[in-house]
């Protein structure tokens, strides 16, 4: 087998993947039952063009997917996720994410099926907060799971619309929260602003 170091310094080869590595940069953003979503940039400050990967260690493959064809050229935030369960389906979705012009806060989702190559475009939108942390996806059970600091949290279907899930509050002023999966449970990590008052 191959590893990849995690202390170095400069640029690291990734052994299982020869043809990605003339790529100026490669981002991992998401994992899902061993398979990699990660981003390559190339261009300037000015002009970024990014490309998406789905990738898989284990057979050494990985396929470029095509970005949407985006009815709203000017579209301002995007996200991209991924929604694997291979003990369900052999086949991956990709959720790309995107807010809606002159709608701030308000996002519709686009899904790429690899069991099809091809795009859905929702006719669904939903509003959220600006806390809200799509690049920080939890896939479980069949849903992407997005946090959300101080609010409620999200979860998306990919067949179904997006549904807040209650996370529980306390009274106590939250200063980060962390949304994690271990062995097939949903775990919510948070700390608080701790105040000591001295007499």
């Amino acid at each position: 087998f191959d590893a990849v170091p995690l202390k170095h310094n400069g640029r690291v080869r990734v052994p299982f993947f020869d043809d990605l590595n003339s790529a100026p940069s490669i981002d991992v953003l998401q994992s899902c039952y061993r398979l990699f979503l990660c981003k390559s940039e190339v261009g300037n400050l000015k002009n970024v063009i990014s490309r998406y990967f789905i990738c898989n260690p284990s057979t050494k493959k990985f396929k470029e997917i095509s970005s949407p064809e985006n009815p709203f050229k000017d579209y301002i935030k995007f996200y991209v996720n991924m929604a694997f369960d291979l003990l369900k389906s052999p086949y991956y979705k990709v959720i790309f994410v995107r807010e809606v012009p002159d709608q701030p806060s308000n996002y519709k989702p686009d899904v790429y099926s690899s069991e099809t190559d091809s795009w859905t475009f929702s006719r669904i939108s939903f509003c959220v907060k600006n806390n809200i942390q799509f690049l920080d996806a939890v896939f479980r059970n069949g849903k992407i799971h997005w946090n959300c600091y101080w609010e409620d949290s999200f979860y998306f279907d990919a067949e179904n619309e997006p549904l807040t899930m209650p996370i529980p509050t306390t009274e106590a002023p939250q200063m980060c929260s962390y949304m994690g999966e271990c062995r097939g449970v949903l775990y919510v990590s948070v700390t608080y602003f701790v105040l000591m008052l001295r007499i």
